[in-house]
């Protein structure tokens, strides 16, 4: 059973200009996991598994984007080399 689409394809550009940056580590994984839950196709299962984190921590970041969009990425901070999510 395929899942609803994460997001829109004007959000798919705004990713993949995203990805093309110089970015921390978690910030690539994170862009990279929304890049992935754009297509409906990919499950939370097969998204975690080929990035190498939890299906609940997917679950979060797909949380976050769809109450906070593509906000938090355009304003990096860290905080002892974590995001400020």
């Amino acid at each position: 059973m395929q899942r609803q689409a994460l997001g829109e394809a004007a959000d798919r550009q705004k990713i993949q200009a995203l990805l093309k940056g110089r970015n921390p580590d978690w910030m690539q994984t994170r862009l990279c996991t929304l890049r992935m839950g754009l297509s409906a196709s990919n499950t939370k299962a097969f998204i975690a598994e080929s990035l190498g984190v939890s299906e609940r921590i997917v679950a979060r970041w797909f949380t976050v984007y769809r109450q906070q969009g593509l906000e938090p990425y355009s304003k990096v901070a860290t905080v002892s080399g974590g995001p400020v999510v």
